[in-house]
């Protein structure tokens, strides 16, 4: 295929077979300098700029844009006076009034390049494919080769218009953001409505350029509605489109296709996700996500556009997401992989739990697996993070198994082991505590960093670690809406399965800040992410996994953060942590 750019609002997409420009000479006559340069003048042309005047005048001029634009090129390669003894035009640009716009011009073109959001997708393999060569590796080296390139353009650029050079250096993202490597693959895929999936390429390998920071909406619209047909009328329309992450969430492969305009989105994936193999894409997924369906085509139930249902005849579960603005937030995506998640598991007998879940060992030996259930805003990060810093004299090592959703599985000999889904973590920029600030922020990925709801996917874990399947020795409710006293110590353990049950049951949380009773809301076992659409399946498998905890000693209880407390927002977590550390201290855990 020929490289083929497409232009939506700030987003820059470029598709080509793998040739990736490898001199300065072929990146200025692509179609994307062009293209950027362009938007410039266009953007320049909204508000009638004074740069303008730029753009040669009269009526022997018949494109001035482009005029104006092949004598940028040559100034990347030739001094302006050089430039202007071989161009007549350009003559005029010697003025220095003149010569101080076309600078300025220059710095405009390159700011509006960076500013863009800016993708590159391979359709082939880049380099020799034996092993030896290392691809991968080629296909890094030219796009950082690109990106130095486009620095230096910029430097030459300014140095021969202005005559002098910089005498402070930015080494700037300028290159390609991120860069795939996407290509078709063999799979099982069912028939009729499914078949358009086959020509949908997966992604096998992703590039990210750091910082990498995303525009999305502040909202959050996450809410799903179960429906009883498969949602074919969902399945993308044009494939040219569409790309597809091959997600290993947990155990559970899904396959998420998703449409360019969520492309920041998709690729956003490989900080939460790891990509499944391609012997885990020849074997097909357990479910599959459709992010960006045409809003035109789908069936709209009474409760939401966004839907999934089981589809038994083919043994998948199906997700469908629109493509309107309420749904481009990030966390709408994750939540309905989630979602997707939690019904495989239901469905193979394991329990999903709404939590975080670390394996925490101690200097004298002993280890312990600890479960705080609840949503990201009772604090349990907070708590974690309190017991990594006050247990750094005690505490030898902390593995994270899950950071937002676990699944409880029991082992042959009786004992509950735990295992994660996420090798990443999606998090408030406010948020952020000491464990995110030494290990992973450098290479996270900033969402909707100007709004209200600016948030960050950071790498917090391995995979290994998450499948690793950990028993678990405490699962605590996150309790953050009730005060500490006599009666209701920081840590309390419940006396029996009915009293336990009976709060995970009614997974009660308050609002961040908030201090009246009042503000408390309720979801079926602190869990939105399916467990409410298979209640009777899902009491089964509580009831399991908690007779089983009871019987192998497991302790189970709450933890009062107090996170949801005016006043207490940090010192609750924070004391919370100590508490904790104090229960491991004196368990034996070994």
């Amino acid at each position: 295929m020929e490289t083929q750019v497409h232009w939506d609002g700030r987003q820059v997409v470029i598709h080509t077979n793998g040739r990736i420009c490898g001199s300065m000479r072929a990146l200025l006559t692509s179609p994307v300098f062009d293209m950027v340069g362009r938007d410039y003048i266009r953007q320049l042309k909204d508000h009638d700029a004074p740069l303008l005047r730029l753009l040669p005048a009269g009526c022997d001029v018949a494109d001035p844009e482009a005029q104006l634009l092949d004598l940028i090129r040559v100034l990347a390669e030739t001094p302006l006076h050089e430039a202007a003894k071989v161009i007549p035009s350009a003559v005029v640009y010697l003025n220095p009034s003149m010569r101080k716009s076309l600078h300025e011009f220059v710095e405009g073109l390159y700011t509006c390049w960076r500013g863009s959001d800016r993708y590159l997708i391979c359709r082939s393999e880049v380099g020799s494919r034996t092993p030896e060569a290392r691809p991968y590796r080629v296909f890094n080296a030219k796009l950082e080769q690109l990106a130095q390139m486009v620095r230096d353009m910029y430097w030459d650029m300014c140095e021969n218009i202005t005559g002098d050079h910089p005498r402070v250096f930015h080494r700037v993202a300028a290159g390609c953001q991120v860069a795939l490597i996407a290509l078709n693959k063999d799979w099982t895929c069912p028939e009729g409505e499914y078949s358009v999936l086959k020509s949908i390429p997966f992604i096998r390998q992703a590039w990210i350029d750091q910082p990498l920071r995303i525009e999305t909406r502040d909202g959050r619209t996450s809410r799903f509605q179960r429906v009883n047909s498969v949602p074919l009328s969902g399945m993308p329309t044009e494939p040219h489109e569409w790309l597809c992450y091959p997600a290993q969430v947990g155990t559970t492969v899904v396959f998420v296709y998703f449409h360019e305009r969520f492309m920041g989105m998709g690729c956003a994936l490989a900080n939460l996700f790891e990509l499944a193999s391609d012997e885990q894409i020849q074997q097909g997924p357990r479910a599959i996500c459709i992010f960006g369906a045409d809003p035109q085509r789908l069936d709209r139930p009474a409760l939401s556009p966004a839907v999934y249902c089981s589809d038994v005849r083919n043994n998948l579960l199906v997700g469908v997401i629109p493509r309107e603005d309420d749904f481009g937030y990030f966390g709408c995506l994750k939540s309905m992989i989630l979602t997707l998640h939690n019904a495989s598991m239901i469905e193979s007998g394991r329990l999903p739990i709404h939590g975080a879940l670390r394996r925490v060992v101690l200097r004298s030996g002993g280890s312990a697996g600890v479960l705080l259930v609840g949503g990201s805003s009772t604090g349990r990060s907070a708590v974690f993070d309190s017991l990594d810093v006050n247990g750094e004299h005690w505490i030898s090592d902390t593995r994270i198994v899950a950071s937002d959703m676990v699944s409880l599985d029991i082992d042959p000999t009786g004992l509950v082991r735990g295992f994660g889904t996420e090798t990443g973590e999606f998090v408030r920029h406010d948020s952020l505590h000491h464990g995110h600030a030494m290990v992973g922020l450098d290479s996270a990925i900033a969402m909707g960093i100007a709004g209200p709801n600016s948030r960050v996917v950071l790498p917090v874990t391995t995979l290994d670690d998450v499948l690793a399947g950990y028993p678990v020795n405490y699962i605590l409710y996150a309790n953050n809406y009730e005060d500490v006293d006599e009666s209701h110590p920081i840590i309390e353990r419940f006396k029996d399965a009915k009293s336990a049950l009976q709060v995970f049951r009614e997974g009660a949380v308050m609002s961040g800040g908030m201090s009246s009773s009042t503000d408390i809301m309720h979801t079926y076992f602190a869990n939105g992410f399916g467990p409410a659409d298979c209640e009777e399946t899902f009491e089964t498998l509580v009831n399991r996994a908690f007779d089983a905890a009871l019987v192998g000693g497991v302790f189970i209880g709450q933890i009062r953060t107090r996170a949801g407390m005016h006043g207490f927002e940090d010192s609750g977590p924070e004391d919370a942590g100590k508490a904790l550390l104090g229960i491991l201290m004196k368990q034996d855990i070994r």
